[in-house]
């Protein structure tokens, strides 16, 4: 009777294991559901400038301003390419004043944001001009400008007047990314000049 007891208990432990063998993949998914995907806000990575019809060597003048600290840095860039600060003595780093073109080019935003009804441009950082501006004047003589106002209030991003996407109405701001901006105001801040 023993025998037969055992043998019970083993096929019930048996049935039991394979069982859980057979169920494992539904328990991990219970215990370790897929995590949800975020919601994407656009497709990432869009250019400011990218409906305008310019290339970086079109380039002609850039201004990076503060209106907060009355700081500027004006660069020109001559016939031959050769980029000088007109408001620095000394010889400005050809390859620093390459890159703040470039930057200037390529930066990116992450979305547009109409302003909502009832607000003003001021709530976004935009009673003087906005924090810092980006002037751009191309060879063919047509201005671009970007203002950048506060911080949004849940991430690094800044609110980005472009253009004339704060005239229009209702006013469309532009969320650009922090580091690009943080580069441009750093480099008016310290300009790198050549010994």
């Amino acid at each position: 009777m023993n025998n037969r007891r055992g043998i019970l208990i083993l096929l019930v432990i048996f049935f039991v294991l394979g069982v859980l063998v057979a169920l494992q993949p539904r328990f991990d998914r219970l215990l370790n559901p897929a995590p949800t995907p975020a919601p994407e806000r656009t497709s990432g990575f869009q250019l400011v400038f990218e409906e305008a019809d310019f290339n970086v060597t079109d380039i002609q003048a850039i201004r990076l301003q503060s209106p907060v600290t009355d700081e500027s840095l004006t660069l020109a860039r001559s016939a031959d390419g050769t980029w000088t600060a007109t408001n620095l003595e000394g010889t400005f780093n050809q390859e620093a004043a390459a890159n703040i073109a470039t930057t200037i080019f390529i930066l990116p935003y992450i979305y547009t944001l109409p302003v909502p009804e009832g607000e003003t441009l001021e709530a976004f950082g935009f009673a003087n001009g906005g924090d810092f501006q980006v002037l751009v004047l191309l060879r063919d003589g047509t201005e671009h400008t970007i203002a950048i106002g506060n911080p949004l209030p849940s991430s690094p991003e800044f609110y980005a007047c472009v253009d004339d996407f704060c005239t229009s109405e209702p006013p469309t701001l532009h969320i650009v990314q922090r580091s690009p901006i943080d580069y441009l105001v750093g480099l008016m801040q310290a300009p790198p000049l050549d010994q």
